[in-house]
């Protein structure tokens, strides 16, 4: 162990009674638990610190092995000196501080003893004790004592350290303390070979020490200058004397409560100034991290405001310069770098005492070493804070980026999970953990109710049963866990009550831990364009959560609005019960390329394929029926499976016509869900933030372009209209009134009311676009065909829709902490293998981007070149395999004449694999049969039909069994 104890000597003074030295009048407290590896000058003074003593009254700190009287002792002062002390103290337990305090006059103050100055190689002059007796004159008539340090070799920077001790003339320290209310009298002082001080104190030169003769007594008697200050009627100004005095002393030398400075080679070290010398305050420097860590100078004493920060700024010094540096001690308490490969290069930083910060202690600068490729210390959390923000501009930072830029910037290679792991840690960062975010959820769905007032926010937790009960459980969480929760928009809302009563449903899964689905409603602004009104996440896909959702959006948008609108989905089982529940009779569709993926797993073929779409886009019912007939003639199946879905759910030739939309697919919801496709990867909160914020600057986006258009029809209405008109010169009109004509092609003919806004094919109401006759009919009555657009499509339909305004939340740290129970995540079976992000395609859905798969090749054997198979499954076997199954099977037939042709076969195709003869072997050990073989026979092969096997019997666990057949199927039954 490297720990020792310190019995601190303090709140005394030395004092020299006949030739003995003495610290008198002190206490002794002993401090356990001190380490060898932090201790330095500095923690020896926040050890006296901690006793309750301030810096300003330390002087000076003595040590020495408690061996050892006093004459052995040495001045504390730099970090040799502390070191020397630390190894004294491991070596015997325990090592002695004395503290020598600055000196002051208190009332107890000893008359017949002197203090006790020690200088180094200095002439001492030993006068008799003063009796106490005498009077004020003869103290008076004392003589000058005069400590003269020999400071041959010491150069005037240690004079200014304090490393010279100073002259004291006590006759002029007593001359001006008697005469302390005469103002006319000189001050001493001024004397340039005068230097007062009020204390007596131990030189801090290393000089002090002349061989055998130990510590020099001074013998000095002050008392009379003592009992004269207190008979003084003006002892305060006597000590304001003194204190004017001790300044001279303090301005020419510094304060060596700090004399380890040198041993830290730092310029810069803070020195604990006194009240009197505000002008000699010094500060530690403080870390700054640089961009070129590189550059960066250690310097000793520097601050740090914690451990990891330390780190960090070694760790970037190691990148930076290549260095294979490592952290052999960390702790609670200190921090050691040592750079490998036998390289000088160290530094040590400890925490300090009574203060929340680091600091450098001991640090050589200097390399010996080469510079490595591999950084050990570059972990992937330092890795993630460097990266941090590229990944927060790009998500799908790819590794390899992040690899290639680490080797480019710092020549340094990591391996691709190294760079996963950095790339992940940088994201739980900034989207923060999907664990805690649902502790937020409540406090989110007050902020988002406090700024967009009037909109719908939902939240449905479940409690866990022993929550339910009457005397619940403390001892089991009964923190509600989140099931559901349903956000609309009160800007949404509004938008969509402006817009056509088009509504898609559907559904997407989410890419977290803890998974999910988000269901959306879609509506259809007046450019063709989504308009989402409503989302929420639920736990799955189910007739439970679509009703849970429908009744939340029945309640937002009313039942009489919805009940007059169309809805889109997907072949959702549980759907059109649902709204046989909540909206009975209302219009619905299914997505037709839905029900193509169902119909081509039966039905394949490009011909079918073409015919059922064309069936869809009929507009009359005439030209669906002749379709269908055409592909009963192909295949009376697929034309069994068309005619079982309601007409309603799939073909124009029904669709209603308040709706103005004659889409066949679901393609709102799908651009939804493809806008949202990287926000579906991350935490809740996030997630539902980030589709708040790209709906808000869609609404203002779109309030902006808006008003820079100058047209009156929007810009995909008029290129939908632009199709009709290039379709419309193939067909002839022929008027028969001022508003109605008859439209010929061939033997089509299609009666058009312009007055109306009716064409008999059924697409000019349903759209509200002019179809091809009806623009033949307007170009023949030479009219303006922009009349004839519904209103529903143009300019001021759709500022009317995006003039509400989605309003903006503040941040996490700014939301309001509501008084509900924190929210835990829903809970969530972890699936076997690699977790999914892309979803089930359907089967001949051809993938996107390039494809490595081999899926349509066909194969060719290598052994007998033909298509079908490959060398594995070939029926043409190797020689070798040919020629051992057949002595296998003549084997076991020579063995027994009761096997059966089947078991003969059988036993030769068990013969045909790489092992047949292994596990021959160790079937015939295990049925070999208790009787010896008879002396004629010298070897009799055992019985091979017990390794044999039927399609319908099975041995258990696959283990050869020495029983019939009837117990293998017992086995097999049981």
């Amino acid at each position: 162990m490297d720990d020792f104890s310190v019995r601190v000597h303090h709140r005394g003074r030395f004092c020299s009674d006949k030739g003995k030295t003495e610290y008198v009048d002190g206490e002794v407290t002993t401090v356990d638990w001190c380490d060898r590896d932090r201790w330095s000058v500095i923690e020896a003074y926040d050890v006296v610190g901690k006793l309750g003593y301030i810096a300003e009254s330390i002087g000076k700190l003595w040590y020495k092995d408690t061996e050892l009287g006093l004459e052995g002792l040495k001045l504390l002062k730099g970090d040799e000196e502390a070191m020397e002390m630390a190894n004294i103290g491991v070596e015997k337990k325990v090592v002695d501080l004395y503290v020598v305090h600055k000196a002051s006059i208190p009332d107890d103050f000893c008359y017949d003893i002197g203090y006790l100055d020690v200088g180094g190689d200095s002439k001492v002059v030993e006068e008799e004790c003063v009796d106490a007796d005498s009077g004020p004159s003869d103290n008076r008539q004392a003589q000058n004592i005069e400590v003269e340090a020999q400071c041959e070799g010491v150069d005037m920077e240690a004079q200014m350290q304090g490393l010279v001790d100073v002259h004291l003339n006590a006759e002029e320290v007593l001359q001006n303390v008697g005469d302390g209310d005469n103002s006319e009298e000189e001050d001493d002082s001024d004397d340039p070979d005068y230097e007062a001080d009020s204390d007596l104190h131990f030189s801090d030169s290393e000089d002090d020490y002349c061989g055998d003769d130990g510590l020099f007594d001074v013998d000095i008697t002050l008392g009379e200058m003592h009992q004269d200050i207190r008979k003084s009627k003006k002892s305060k100004s006597v000590v304001e004397k003194l204190k004017k005095t001790q300044k001279v002393a303090v301005g020419k030398r510094k304060s060596s409560r700090l004399s380890d400075d040198e041993g830290l080679n730092s310029d810069e070290l803070e020195e604990v100034s006194s009240e009197d010398d505000e002008a000699s305050k010094k500060k530690f420097p403080v870390h700054k991290e640089l961009k070129d860590m590189s550059k960066y100078k250690w310097e000793a004493g520097t601050l740090y405001a914690t451990r990891e920060e330390f780190k960090e700024a070694v760790t970037s010094y190691a990148v930076h310069t290549g260095r294979n540096i490592k952290f052999p001690v960390v702790d609670n308490v200190r921090v050691r770098a040592k750079c490998g490969d036998g390289c000088e290069w160290f530094a040590y930083a400890v925490k300090m005492a009574n203060k929340d910060s680091w600091q450098l202690r001991t640090v050589n600068d200097h390399h010996s070493c080469n510079t490595v490729f591999d950084i050990k210390v570059m972990k992937s959390k330092w890795l993630a804070k460097v990266f941090r923000r590229k990944v927060e501009e790009n998500p799908k930072l790819k590794l390899g980026t992040i690899q290639s830029r680490t080797l480019r910037k710092w020549n340094v290679q990591i391996s691709r999970a190294k760079a996963f792991r950095a790339k992940q840690i940088a994201l739980v960062d900034i989207n923060g953990t999907f664990r805690e975010q649902y502790r937020r959820l409540y406090d989110y769905c007050h902020e988002l109710l406090r700024t967009n007032p009037g909109s719908s926010v939902k939240l449905h937790v479940q409690l866990p049963p022993a929550a339910q009960t009457e005397h619940p459980d403390t001892s089991v969480d009964l923190s509600p866990r989140f099931h559901r929760i349903y956000i609309c928009l009160k800007a949404c809302k509004e938008s969509f009550m402006k817009c056509r009563p088009m509504i898609g449903l559907d559904g997407c899964f989410l890419k977290t831990p803890y998974g999910g689905w988000l269901l959306v409603a879609m509506g259809w602004d007046p450019n063709d364009q989504m308009l989402p009104i409503a989302y929420a996440v639920v736990e799955a896909e189910t007739k439970d959560s679509w009703t849970w959702f429908l009744s939340n959006l029945i309640d937002d948008i009313g039942a009489d609005k919805l009940l007059r609108s169309t809805f889109m989905s997907d072949q959702q089982k549980g759907l059109v019960p649902t709204f046989d529940e909540l909206l009975p009779g209302v219009d619905h569709r299914f997505c037709v390329r839905h029900l193509y993926a169902n119909f081509k797993k039966k039905f394949p073929g490009l011909n079918l394929k073409k015919r059922m779409w064309r069936a869809a886009k009929c507009t009359y019912l005439a030209a669906w029926e002749k379709e269908l007939m055409e592909i009963r003639a192909i295949s009376e199946g697929a034309y069994r499976h068309l005619i079982g879905i309601r007409p309603k759910y799939w073909t124009k030739s029904r669709f209603e016509f308040y709706p103005k939309c004659d889409a066949l697919v679901n393609n709102m919801c799908e651009s939804f869900n493809s806008a949202i496709v990287e926000s579906r990867e991350k935490p809740i909160l996030t997630m539902l933030e980030d589709i708040r914020v790209y709906l808000m600057k869609r609404w203002a986006e779109n309030r902006v372009l808006i008003e820079k258009y100058k047209d009156d029809i929007l810009p995909r209405i008029k290129l939908k209209l632009q199709k009709e008109i290039d379709a419309s010169r193939w067909w002839f009109p022929v008027a028969a009134g001022i508003s109605k004509f008859e439209v010929i092609r061939g033997r089509d003919k299609f009666v058009v009311d312009l007055l109306k806004k009716e064409c008999t094919c059924r697409k000019f109401q349903m759209t509200g676009l002019p179809c091809p006759h009806a623009v033949s009919a307007i170009n023949c009555a030479k009219d303006d065909i922009r009349k004839y657009v519904a209103s529903c499509y143009t300019k001021a339909a759709y500022v009317a829709c995006y003039t509400p305004m989605i309003n903006p939340c503040n941040g996490h740290t700014m939301w309001e902490r509501t008084t509900h129970p924190d929210v835990m995540p829903p809970p969530h079976r972890v699936p076997i293998g690699r977790p999914k992000k892309k979803r089930a395609r359907g089967e001949g859905e051809e993938p996107q981007g390039p494809s490595t798969s081999r899926l349509g090749l066909q194969q060719k054997c290598s052994r007998c070149l033909k298509l079908g198979h490959n060398k594995r499954g070939c029926p043409l076997r190797r020689p070798t395999e040919t020629t051992a199954a057949t002595s296998s099977a003549q084997n076991n037939n020579a063995g027994t004449a009761t096997s059966s042709p089947s078991q003969h076969s059988t036993a030769k195709k068990a013969g045909s694999t790489g092992s047949a003869h292994k596990r021959t072997r160790l079937a015939n050990v295990a049925a070999r049969p208790n009787t010896q073989p008879t002396a004629q026979k010298k070897f009799q092969p055992p019985r091979p039909t017990r390794i044999l096997r039927s399609n319908s019997t099975s041995t258990a666990h696959g283990q050869p069994s020495s029983q019939g057949s009837q117990t293998q199927s017992t086995l097999t039954g049981s």
